[in-house]
């Protein structure tokens, strides 16, 4: 597996970064997906009509999905807030929001969401107001890395993981979407090109949106600033009708202070509403030097491993192989500021090293000990850009996220690894099908940054169990098989 991180003289941070879930404020994808009652959805026509659509991203065995389920809140925000005339909507309704519960895990079955399968919680389906959608296409259009994952979506078509959170607060966040409310209005979104570079030249990129209630959008200017000082200047052409969004390559830009942060703005013709034409974004100067530590734990077959960190040109800064079959190696490699450097790690036998044949790992982690990369399960190969986050500054779009676990299924020790965007006081909790909690363990307060905790199931009965990670009343969840 071939793995790419960058060591960069600058770094342009913005909120917008890639996770395994989708970004708050990214584009949620369209979809027509038929219900448990036959009944066709749009999410699209749906937007177009003005309503805020709360997709509910669960799966029949997930306890946290349950308890939230049984709550109320979607069902309330349903009924008081749902469309005007559907089944189960007061008579009084505001008309602006719609709720969907997708079962998006493609191992249960009807019977399960019945509540009479033996890989459920309950009866999803008695007394829930709102449509049910059973498909699991829907999970991988939307990156769902836990259950439950529970996104609010605009009319502008924005997405925002809202969570579990009461009937008033998604509500609140309904009132607060963009809409098109005037007759000309274009909106310059975020920032989307990539955050990190080599050397001192950027490109940026923007996305715009068409706000309009009626102007079709054909052109438009946007500027690139830093100061008061135009830097670029980019007259864009094409077609926007309402809602379409566009993003746009900017000028290369190459003579700007890291010191201060670039602002884009977008001029438009009679654009009415002039608070949503702007994007800063902020910057920051590199580290003097760079030290990575390579950890590798290999498996049963040591000899088959190797790796090495290549600058840009293609030559090796650094290497390892000759290795010991499972052993823990460490190596601290000094790297320059500046630059692009490539880590490749190789099985000669082509089966990674982790899991047939011991569990083995990779990891490389910065001088503020944060992990770069980690993993130990690959095959072929496969190319993947890390940042820096400890020079980024990148703002993560929850408090926990990248949530993985390895080995699955698991024998004796697993690896859970996420990302905190702040210090949390962290629980792991194990629970079989029944909902019975079988482990729990404290990890106290964890820093901001990647973590990776290791769990023990020795004593653990063969069977599906659910991983829960508890941080601020906040639970993720993901399904793990112990297999002995």
């Amino acid at each position: 597996m071939k793995k790419l991180f960058t060591l960069i003289l600058l770094v342009v941070a913005y909120s917008s970064t890639a996770w395994a879930q989708l970004p708050d404020g990214s584009i949620a994808p369209d979809w027509t997906m038929t219900d448990i009652n036959g009944d066709e959805h749009t999410l699209y026509d749906y937007l177009d009509n003005g309503y805020t659509v709360i997709l509910d991203f669960s799966a029949t065995w997930c306890g946290p999905c349950w308890g939230y389920h049984q709550s109320g809140a979607l069902e309330e925000l349903y009924m008081n807030h749902g469309p005007a005339g559907m089944a189960n909507v007061s008579a009084t309704t505001t008309d602006d929001v719609m709720v969907f519960m997708i079962e998006g895990d493609g191992s249960t079955t009807a019977e399960d969401l019945a509540g009479t399968g033996s890989n459920t919680q309950g009866d999803w389906i008695t007394g829930t107001p709102y449509s049910i959608i059973d498909d699991d296409a829907i999970t991988e259009l939307y990156a769902i890395g836990y259950w439950p994952t529970i996104y609010t979506i605009c009319p502008s078509r924005e997405i925002t993981e809202s969570g579990q959170i009461g009937t008033s607060a998604h509500y609140d966040i309904a009132n607060g979407c963009g809409f098109a409310q005037f007759d000309s209005d274009m909106r310059l979104i975020s920032l989307e090109s990539q955050t990190s570079i080599c050397g001192t030249d950027y490109t940026p990129a923007v996305k715009v949106q068409n706000l309009s209630t009626t102007t079709t959008y054909t052109s438009a200017t946007i500027k690139t600033m830093q100061g008061g000082t135009e830097l670029s200047s980019f007259d864009w052409t094409g077609s926007l009708a309402t809602y379409d969004i566009d993003v746009i390559d900017l000028p290369t830009i190459s003579s700007f202070d890291v010191n201060l942060p670039l602002s884009f703005e977008l001029i438009a013709e009679n654009d009415m509403d002039a608070d949503n034409n702007s994007v800063e974004a902020s910057l920051t100067s590199a580290i003097t030097s760079f030290n990575v530590d390579v950890e590798i734990l290999t498996d049963s077959y040591g000899a088959e491993t190797s790796w090495s960190i290549n600058d840009a040109s293609g030559a090796a800064v650094a290497s390892g192989d000759g290795y010991g079959d499972n052993t823990v190696y460490n190596e601290t490699v000094s790297l320059p500021s500046i630059g692009c450097f490539t880590f490749t790690i190789n099985d000669s036998y082509g089966d990674g090293i982790c899991c047939s044949y011991g569990e083995g790992y990779y990891k490389l982690t910065d001088d503020q000990g944060n992990v770069l990369m980690q993993g130990g399960e690959f095959s072929d190969s496969a190319d993947e850009l890390i940042e820096n986050d400890a020079v980024s500054g990148i703002e993560e779009i929850s408090d926990l996220t990248a949530l993985a676990i390895f080995p699955n299924p698991v024998a004796e020790t697993a690896n859970i690894s996420f990302n905190l965007k702040r210090s949390l006081e962290v629980t792991i909790e194990v629970y079989n099908m029944l909902g019975e909690k079988v482990l729990s363990e404290n990890k106290g307060t964890m820093t901001d940054g990647s973590q990776l905790v290791t769990i023990d199931f020795s004593t653990i009965n063969s069977g599906v169990y659910f991983i829960a990670i508890v941080s601020d009343g906040n639970v993720t969840t993901k399904k793990i098989t112990v297999s002995k």
